[in-house]
């Protein structure tokens, strides 16, 4: 380690245990900001994460209507596993990896902020040349009060998260015992994702259980509910699920009785106010560990968001402002020396996705001009399937925003994690962050460190039509193209001149891919992976997925 000496006429400084090494920034929403505390394997890797020449620095979350010269608080920490814990998973598995490989010091700072969009990462300057934001920067600009009034909006989104966790009024009001009069409550058919309800939210329904043995166990299933439910079965806690997961809760037979039973679910979403059972219906049941025993609670529902406590209508998420972060938690650290960027965001763009496609670059190059360094890697996530898979072809806003991400491709020094195989359908927060920023590294190698090596998987190039086929050609093909089985099929439709896409035959023929269906003659397009969770089939042999592309540009659903 090198020791810096710092002096005036007056006194000195001393730093000691200070590297030279290469910095890399993380930045982004909460797959970025997600800790190594919540990753699968944590403690294991938790314990190992004591790595002296990984130093870690995190940038306390800060709004900011103009742009600020300094941070408030912040430190570099050495990478132990006390400070590795509260740190960007991501970033500590890629640095990790940079580290290993070139063992050489590695420093990283996490600058993220979970649910924020790219516009608040970006200068007002640079989102004034697009035009699509310049209403809301002259709101911010305007109120001469904007700190304050963010102050007294926190103050009101701190009492909206202490009544989600502690506002149980229901349960003195009864709610949840069988007899309980709920005839004045409004009824509602679920799994319902049309009609949202705002606050609180308690839901009773009333079902018939045959006979069963009271030894037995149980799993009660309620699908996917938004979010964090609180189960009660008969008057009795049955257990509580986590976020917007899918509930299944093992329950024991004694919470049940033969004949007339009551299930009662508290749910408050704190994140948009909204209150849904998403279902599917098939995943709203209780059955036996032997399935013979099979009830249904799907269906019509009772519910009432009037007992608890009202949420104030009025909380504003100012971190989704634009430029708000940039000025706050970027601009502070522009003359700081970077090697590179590394960025897991746009699930909250992903509804402007064609916006995307514009503002994801500005961004980008707002940074490189900012920062003076040229066009340092900048290196990002693409994002991971989630949610229910689609059981025909259809359009997507998240393939729409991966399409956009894709694109950026074409600037110089960009590289693309593709994560679409190791995302979790029910959790928006994927737990394996060791292959992302993995993968990541591979693409700092070859972009960063100037390595010749497949560090992506497959990128489409071009299509060729052929009679009734289509085949199309791949850039980053590696050792060669592989199709894993997928018991849910190809991944790929195929499209006439109707724009009608229907699930397709795909297989590699001289390193090239041939897609066909019976349904389709004359074939003019073709869609791979156009799905929030989509199959995933196409790989290299060097084991990276294939991205999702789609040949044709017919208008999205995100396009205005």
């Amino acid at each position: 380690p090198f020791e810096v000496l710092i002096k005036d006429n007056s006194s000195t400084i001393t730093f000691s245990d200070v590297y030279a090494g290469d910095v890399w920034i993380a930045s982004g929403q909460s797959n970025m900001a997600w800790k190594l505390s919540n990753v699968n394997n944590a403690e294991t890797e938790i314990k190992n994460a004591d790595i002296p020449l990984i130093r870690m620095f995190y940038i306390e979350n800060r709004i900011s209507d103009v742009p600020l010269d300094d941070l408030e608080s912040g430190r570099w920490n050495i990478c132990t596993p006390d400070v590795a814990r509260d740190f960007s998973a991501v970033a500590y598995f890629f640095g990790r990896s940079l580290h290993q490989d070139k063992n050489i010091p590695v420093g990283l700072i996490d600058a993220t902020w979970g649910g924020t969009p790219a516009e608040a990462w970006t200068s007002k300057e640079m989102l004034f040349t697009m035009g699509d934001f310049n209403d809301r920067i002259m709101e911010i600009e305007e109120n001469r009060d904007f700190l304050k009034t963010v102050e007294e909006n926190e103050a009101l989104n701190r009492r909206r998260s202490v009544a989600i966790i502690e506002s149980f009024r229901g349960l003195e009001l009864g709610v949840t015992d069988p007899d309980y009069n709920d005839e004045s409550w409004e009824k509602i058919e679920l799994p319902n994702t049309d009609n949202l309800i705002p606050q609180i939210t308690w839901f009773r329904k009333t079902f018939e259980m045959p006979s069963f043995k009271k030894q037995s166990s149980f799993q009660l299933r309620l699908g996917r509910v938004s979010d964090n439910p609180v189960i009660y079965l008969n008057g009795k806690e049955a257990g509580r699920g986590e976020g917007s997961k899918y509930v299944n809760i093992e329950i024991p037979g004694r919470l049940l009785r033969k004949g007339k039973n009551v299930i009662t679910v508290r749910v408050a979403n704190g994140w948009r106010n909204r209150v849904t059972f998403m279902g599917p219906e098939t995943e709203m049941l209780i059955n036996d560990s032997e399935n013979k025993v099979k009830v249904a609670l799907n269906g019509e529902w009772k519910y009432n968001n009037q007992l608890e406590e009202l949420f104030p209508e009025d909380v504003i998420r100012y971190s989704h402002y634009p430029c708000v972060l940039f000025n706050g938690m970027i601009n502070p650290v522009l003359l700081y020396t970077l090697t590179g960027a590394i960025w897991y965001q746009g699930e909250s763009n992903a509804g402007r996705a064609y916006q995307y496609r514009t503002l994801f670059p500005k961004m980008i190059e707002d940074w490189r001009v900012r920062w003076g360094q040229g066009y340092f890697p900048f290196l990002f996530v693409q994002l991971a399937n989630f949610e229910t898979r689609q059981r025909d072809p259809g359009e997507s806003d998240w393939a729409e925003l991966r399409e956009a991400q894709l694109m950026t491709l074409k600037y110089p020094n960009t590289g693309m994690a593709v994560i679409i195989d190791i995302g979790e359908a029910d959790d928006i927060h994927p737990r394996n962050k060791q292959d992302v920023g993995g993968r990541l590294y591979l693409a700092a190698k070859k972009i960063a460190y100037g390595e010749d090596i497949i560090y992506s998987g497959p990128i489409y190039r071009r299509m060729k039509v052929k009679g009734s086929k289509i085949e199309l050609e791949f850039n980053n093909t590696g050792s060669g193209l592989v199709l894993k089985n997928n018991n849910s099929g190809s991944g790929f439709a195929i499209a006439g001149k109707d724009k009608k896409f229907f699930w397709a035959d795909a297989e590699v023929v001289n390193n090239k891919v041939v897609i066909s269906s019976e349904k389709v003659k004359d074939p003019v397009a073709i869609r791979y992976a156009w799905d929030k969770n989509p199959v995933s089939t196409l790989y290299n042999n060097e084991g990276l997925p294939a991205s999702p592309f789609r040949t044709d540009s017919w208008k999205g659903i995100t396009e205005r």
